[in-house]
């Protein structure tokens, strides 16, 4: 049964965003069009502007397709009329949350690749090349005792963006639950509880800089200071993959909180 909600969820998907990738490679290719024919008179540069101001509108659409429309099948499939269908089916609600959660961040990476692609269609590869030839130089550039641990950092580097992607979308899904614990208006409560949680992860990042600060003036860091400038690789390593950890074990908290709260707490009246 879980495949056959992955199978129904991507198919939804699938009505969706193809279209909007598609338009977005079609203006990349009009843009292109645009460039072979660049001169510097006045007609050129207005439409010019124009074909960017387009293109960049379509990529920022593409980029926010995938969360926006996840969260609207969230909303929908799991607390509206379509719930009470949703939550006879033969899955547990650790199953739903899966799924949404894996389809949308699956389409998140498909719009970072879209509009790549996107890139490279309105600029004939050039950008693209300039930054591969701009990558090879840099790569010529690192120590010799570096280079054996690019791979690695890579990887890291490669999960830590994964890893926010998820905790994007749990954070949508985390507000989303929470604002169905009012009574009314769940929709305007899932919108103030985001922007709590916003305004509560200021105040308490602006805290630890105080904080941090005042014990660097002390002293207090200065045995660690001292241990990464003697072991650089492996602070480089530690930081990615601490950042990568907490990441995941924030997004495993807000996972719960929506098991509890969809399993405990559901009420679709």
């Amino acid at each position: 049964m879980v495949k056959k909600l992955y199978k129904h969820e991507y198919l939804a998907w699938l009505r969706v965003l193809p279209l909007i990738y598609g338009i977005t490679l079609a203006i990349a290719a009009l843009l292109r069009i645009v460039l072979i024919f660049e001169n510097d008179s006045l007609y050129y540069g207005i439409v010019f502007g124009s074909a960017v101001f387009v293109f960049v509108v379509a990529l920022m659409v593409t980029l926010a397709s995938a969360t926006v429309f996840g969260i609207q099948r969230f909303y929908k499939n799991l607390f509206t009329g379509e719930g009470y269908l949703t939550h006879t089916l033969p899955v547990t609600p650790a199953n739903h949350l899966w799924v949404k959660v894996l389809t949308a961040v699956s389409f998140d990476i498909l719009s970072v690749l879209v509009c790549l692609l996107a890139g490279v269609i309105a600029t004939a590869g050039e950008v693209f090349g300039e930054i591969c030839k701009a990558a090879e130089y840099l790569i010529k550039q690192i120590p010799g005792e570096y280079i054996g641990h690019a791979a690695g950092w890579t990887a890291e580097v490669i999960a830590m963006f994964v890893v926010a992607m998820f905790s994007s979308q749990m954070l949508f899904y985390l507000c989303i639950c929470v604002g169905q614990l009012f009574r009314k208006n769940r929709v305007l409560a899932a919108v103030g509880v985001y922007f709590g949680i916003y305004a509560i992860s200021q105040v308490v990042s602006t805290v630890l800089m105080v904080v941090f600060a005042i014990m660097g003036e002390q002293g207090v860091w200065d045995g660690i200071l001292e241990q990464i400038s003697q072991h650089p690789i492996a602070a480089v390593h530690i930081v990615l993959c601490g950042s990568v950890v907490l990441t995941a074990l924030m997004n495993l908290v807000s996972f719960g909180i929506c098991h509890w709260i969809i399993h405990k707490k559901l009420n679709l009246e």
